[in-house]
C-alpha cells in the first residue's frame, strides 16, 4: 500500500513539475510574442508614414488570457501640412487576435502646429475602452466606450466634459483609412459645453445620438490633404436617426446629409421634428438673439405649421448648417467650428509639393 501511495505521489509530483515547466515555457513564448507583436505594429505604422515611439512592454495574467501593457505610446506626423503628435500614458490590451480589448489609462495629449504656433489638447477619462471583433473574411468592427471624460483645450477655448460616449464603427469593404460605405453610430450623454459655446439653451446637451454613413473614402490621416481630396471628390456623410435633447429643445431627424465647404466647415441639413420650440424661441428672444420683427415672422410660421398638426405635438422644421452657423427654422442655434484650421502656404511652397494626383497645399489656399 505504501508503495502505491509513494508511486502515486511521485507521479503527481512529476506531472506538476512537467506542467510548471510547460506553463513557464508557454508564458515565456507568450511574453515574447506579445513584445514582438507590439514591435511589429510599430514597424507597420512607421511604414505608413507615421512616427511612433513605444515605452516598456510588460505582460501579466496567464498564457491563456494575457494582459499586455505599454507604458507610453507616441504617434505623429511631424512633416505633414499640420504637424501633430498624440501621446497616451498607458495602453493595455486584453485578448488575442482581432477580438481584443484595449484600455487607455492616464492622460492623453494631442499637439498640433499651425502657422508656427503649437496648440495642445489634454484629455482624461475614468474609462476609455476600445474593442474590436472580426474574422478572417471580414474587416473588424470597432467599439469605443468613454465614461466621465474631460477635454482641456487651449485656454481661450476652455474645458468640456461628457458623461458617456459610445461609438460603433463598421468599416466599408473598400480601401482607405475610412473606406467608402463605413458606418458609424454614436451616442453621447451629458455633454457640458465650454463657456464660449453656451447659449440660451444652457451649458449641457443632455443626449445626442446619430448614425453616419460615409460616401467616398478617406485614404489616409494626412490632415488636411486627405479631407480636401475627399471633399473635392463629392465625399459626404448621410446622417440618420438623429436625436438630441438640449435644454427646452427636443429634436428628432430621420435623414439628411453633410459635407465640407472650402473652409472645412460642415455644411448641409435635414428635416426634423421639434418639440419645445415655443419656449426655445422665447429664450432666444430674452437673450437678445431675435428681434421683434423676427419673432413676428417665426410665430406666424409656427401658427401655420400648427394648423396642420394636433395640439401639443412636435412641428417639422429644417435644421441647416451653412457658413458655420446652425439654423433651426429661422432661429440661429449656434456655430460650428472648422474641422481643421486653415494654414497659409506660400506659392513657392505650393509649387515644391505639386503632384498630378492632388495638391494639398493648393487646396489649403482655396
Amino acid at each position: 500500500m505504501r508503495r502505491v501511495i509513494t508511486w502515486a505521489s511521485a507521479t503527481l509530483l512529476l506531472i506538476a513539475l512537467i506542467s510548471a515547466v510547460l506553463l513557464g515555457a508557454i508564458w515565456i513564448t507568450t511574453e515574447r510574442a506579445a513584445q514582438d507583436a507590439v514591435t511589429a505594429w510599430a514597424e507597420r505604422v512607421r511604414d505608413m508614414g507615421y512616427q511612433v515611439a513605444i515605452g516598456e512592454v510588460t505582460v501579466s495574467g496567464s498564457p491563456l488570457a494575457p494582459k499586455v501593457e505599454v507604458a507610453g505610446i507616441t504617434l505623429g506626423q511631424p512633416n505633414s501640412a499640420i504637424p501633430w503628435e498624440w501621446r497616451a500614458d498607458t495602453v493595455r490590451r486584453y485578448g488575442r487576435g482581432s477580438n481584443a480589448t484595449f484600455r487607455i489609462g492616464g492622460i492623453q495629449t494631442l499637439s498640433y502646429t499651425v502657422a508656427g504656433e503649437t496648440h495642445t489638447l489634454r484629455a482624461g477619462a475614468r474609462r476609455f475602452r476600445f474593442s474590436s471583433t472580426g474574422s478572417e473574411t471580414k474587416k473588424p468592427s470597432f467599439f469605443i466606450e468613454i465614461i466621465d471624460m474631460f477635454i482641456d483645450r487651449p485656454s481661450e477655448l476652455g474645458r468640456m466634459t461628457l458623461g458617456r460616449l459610445r461609438m460603433r464603427v463598421d468599416p466599408g469593404e473598400g480601401p482607405g483609412t475610412i473606406p467608402d460605405g463605413t458606418l458609424l453610430e454614436i451616442s453621447i450623454d451629458k455633454l457640458v459645453l465650454p463657456e464660449h459655446r453656451r447659449g440660451p439653451l444652457g451649458d449641457t446637451i443632455a443626449s445626442l445620438s446619430t448614425r453616419i454613413d460615409f460616401e467616398g473614402s478617406i485614404t489616409e490621416l494626412n490632415i488636411p490633404g486627405s479631407l480636401a481630396t475627399w471633399r473635392d471628390s463629392d465625399g459626404r456623410i448621410r446622417i440618420r436617426n438623429t436625436r438630441a435633447s438640449w435644454g427646452t429643445l427636443e429634436l428628432e431627424g430621420r435623414s439628411g446629409a453633410l459635407w465640407l465647404d472650402q473652409k472645412f466647415r460642415p455644411t448641409g441639413g435635414m428635416m426634423a421634428a421639434i418639440t419645445g420650440y415655443d419656449v426655445t424661441i422665447d429664450a432666444f428672444q430674452a437673450a437678445g438673439m431675435l428681434n421683434e420683427d423676427e419673432m413676428v415672422d417665426i410665430r406666424a410660421a409656427m401658427s401655420f405649421l400648427r394648423q396642420r398638426r394636433a395640439a401639443g405635438t412636435s412641428i417639422g422644421l429644417p435644421v441647416e448648417i451653412k457658413d458655420g452657423v446652425v439654423f433651426v427654422g429661422q432661429a440661429t442655434l449656434g456655430t460650428v467650428p472648422k474641422l481643421v484650421p486653415i494654414v497659409a502656404v506660400s506659392y513657392t511652397h505650393l509649387r515644391a509639393h505639386e503632384t498630378d494626383s492632388y495638391l494639398v497645399c493648393r487646396l489649403l489656399l482655396e
